[in-house]
């Protein structure tokens, strides 16, 4: 089974490829990978702005920015790594910029949902609460165990959290308070499965 994965796998997720052409400016104009860092987590306040509007117009433009808030956790690394400005507080300060996008999206979900169909607020917060908690575990788990510990193989250039992606075309057909109810019953799944991962790779399980 994993090598039938490892044949599906690509050398890079696509969100990774596209990527390193948004970085390749911030490169060429030496800005500082915490620099680019900051810039994805305003992307990510954007589109929480947009979404709270309560108007699908603003709605689509706020998903468009989540996912430039989401490619740029990998476009600082990718600076830091080709200026050679990689240090301890840039990695926490990418995964605070991730997690807070994330965040922001699901808030932003319920408020415009909670505007639009008088339901998904709920949703939205319990869907926040459990990413916070998952990048939480899995950040701590990259501590003591390293970041092997939590690397993920890809099936096709996607990532089993690119399923967040899913939000663009959801926003586009006006599903919000579908999406946010399945999102409301998947996010305590895969907190569960993250903790079942954290424990069996502490060897606590």
């Amino acid at each position: 089974m994993n090598n039938f994965l490892k044949k599906l796998s690509f050398s890079s997720p696509w969100d990774q490829r596209i990527a390193v052409i948004i970085s390749k400016p911030f490169i060429f104009f030496n800005v500082h990978p915490n620099i680019v860092t900051l810039i994805g987590i305003l992307f990510g306040i954007f589109a929480f702005f947009f979404y709270t509007l309560g108007n699908l117009f603003y709605a689509k433009i706020a998903s468009l920015f989540f996912f430039v808030a989401a490619c740029f956790d990998h476009v600082d690394g990718q600076v830091a790594r080709k200026l050679n400005k990689t240090s301890t507080f840039g990695h926490y300060l990418d995964h605070v910029g991730v997690c807070l996008s994330y965040i922001f999206l699901f808030i932003g979900l319920g408020i415009y949902s909670d505007k639009n169909f008088n339901i998904g607020l709920s949703y939205g917060c319990v869907s926040a609460t459990c990413v916070f908690l998952i990048m939480s575990i899995r950040f701590y788990l990259e501590r003591i165990k390293g970041g092997k510990a939590i690397e993920q193989s890809n099936i096709l250039g996607f990532e089993h959290e690119d399923i967040i992606y899913i939000v663009i075309p959801v926003t586009f057909l006006n599903k919000i308070d579908v999406f946010l109810f399945y999102s409301f019953i998947g996010t305590p799944i895969f907190l569960f499965i993250t903790i079942f991962i954290f424990l069996y790779k502490t060897k606590k399980l």
